[in-house]
Parts: structure tokens; C-alpha cells; sequence
């Protein structure tokens, strides 16, 4: 694998087909829906960014297209019918954020390869294609934490 660093306003949200309801209803359509900056963990680390622990509130919780879409997606999990989910993907999340903020993306005791995000070269979806762009395969909590905290490009593995 290759290490490249790539501009996070070319990163994309890998398109599955059977999501395609999920994207018209959660993703932020900003250009392309799939862009890395409107999908809904994103949105929520930005929330974060911005506003602190008040993401946690009850109200923002309920109504947070993060959320939404965890629940929709995932609803048969017992973590989501017993309403734990919410609260364990969103600290998991606000943790990621913190951690990035701390100590840097791939920086200090996270440089090594094993800690960056990973991404195939070229996006397609019926939203449009990017040749020059990349979808992204593993580390999603990260991309959204270094979007959030406005990181231009990226270190990552192709």
C-alpha cells in the first residue's frame, strides 16, 4: 500500500446501493451528498466542534441525522432497541474528536501506517463521479474528526 496525503475536500462516502433512501434523507446535499463533509458522522463531529457537550442533549440527540441515520440503519440491534446506542456512538465519536484535537492526525505516537485513514483512488455513484477524488474504505471517526477540526489534506493509505 501506498501513502498519499489527499485534500479532505475530496474524500467520499463509498456508495451502497441499498443506502440510497438513507443518503436523500440524512446526507447533507451540499454538491454531491457523498462528499465526506455531508455525511451525517461528520455533520455530527462538526456539531461537536461547535457546540461542545450540548450535542448530548436529549432534544440534539433525537434529532440529529447521525442518529437517525445509526437507528434507521442499524435498527435491529438490541443496542438500538434498547436506546444505548445513541449515547455509545455519539461519546465514541466526541472521543475521536478529542483525541485528534490532543494529539494530531498520524502525528506522535499515531504516525505509523496502521493509524491512517485508508482510501481507494476515484469515486462513482449516481450522483456523480470523481476521478480525481477518493472513496474512503476504513477509519471513518477519524475523517470526520480531521474534517471537523478543518484539516485541509490527509495522510492515507491507498
Amino acid at each position: 500500500m501506498a501513502i498519499q496525503l489527499v485534500p479532505t475536500n475530496k474524500l467520499y462516502h463509498g456508495y451502497k446501493e441499498e443506502l440510497h433512501n438513507m443518503y436523500e434523507k440524512y446526507f447533507l446535499h451540499d454538491g454531491n451528498p457523498l462528499l465526506w463533509k455531508n455525511t451525517p458522522i461528520c455533520r455530527f463531529a462538526m456539531d461537536y466542534v461547535k457546540i461542545g457537550n450540548k450535542v448530548l442533549d436529549e432534544d440534539f440527540l433525537n434529532k440529529s441525522p447521525f442518529i437517525l441515520f445509526e437507528y434507521e440503519r442499524y435498527f435491529d440491534a438490541d443496542s438500538v432497541k434498547n436506546d444505548t446506542h445513541k449515547y455509545n456512538a455519539a461519546k465514541r465519536l466526541m472521543k475521536v474528536v478529542d483525541s485528534v484535537k490532543k494529539h494530531g492526525y498520524a502525528e506522535g505516537k499515531f504516525d505509523r501506517s496502521k493509524h491512517l485513514i485508508r482510501v481507494k483512488k476515484g469515486f462513482a455513484s449516481p450522483y456523480g463521479d470523481d476521478s480525481d477524488g477518493f472513496t474512503l474504505v476504513a477509519r471513518k471517526h477519524k475523517t470526520s474528526a480531521a474534517v471537523a477540526l478543518g484539516m485541509k489534506k490527509m495522510r492515507a493509505q491507498y
